[in-house]
């Protein structure tokens, strides 16, 4: 999976503040790390589905967090608008 779109445009990053954003219409796409427990990111696939957003898996947190210029783990991250 490429995660191209990222260091070109804004994001946000972390589960919660990607929910945060897609309920105010702010999220283009979404990319959730494969590694990180389901449990975790059910909510956020639940939302991307029912606002029709594109949810990607991602090989793994560490390379998310990379992509996303962030020197943590990212378990998702939105595209914003």
């Amino acid at each position: 999976m490429s995660l191209d779109d990222l260091p070109k445009g804004r994001w946000v990053t972390g589960v919660q503040q990607t929910e945060r954003a897609i309920l105010q219409g702010n999220v283009l796409k979404v990319y959730a790390a494969s590694d990180v427990e389901d449990r975790v990111i059910a909510s956020l696939r639940a939302l991307c589905l029912e606002k029709e957003i594109p949810f990607l898996q991602v090989e793994n947190s560490a390379l998310l967090g990379k992509a996303c210029g962030i020197a943590v783990k990212a378990a998702a991250a939105g595209v914003l608008r």
